[in-house]
């Protein structure tokens, strides 16, 4: 079984993750539909190509069911 972690950029300015996720889980996979979504872990990225704006790079992970 291959596993992919889907992504998106987010706005820092206050929109809902979780929902955000979900709206990128969709777009990327059509019709997958998820229960139980939970927040795993959020942590800085320290990448290069981002260490001149001022909002950093920042990885949100969340786990669900199918």
């Amino acid at each position: 079984m291959n596993w992919k972690l889907l992504g998106k950029y987010v706005d820092p300015s206050g929109k809902n993750l979780e929902q955000a996720a979900l709206r990128e889980l969709k777009k990327e996979t059509g019709s997958i539909k998820v229960k139980n979504m939970t927040y795993i872990i959020r942590t800085k990225v320290d990448d290069w190509r981002y260490r001149n704006m001022v909002h950093k790079t920042i990885i949100t992970v969340f786990g669900a069911n199918m």
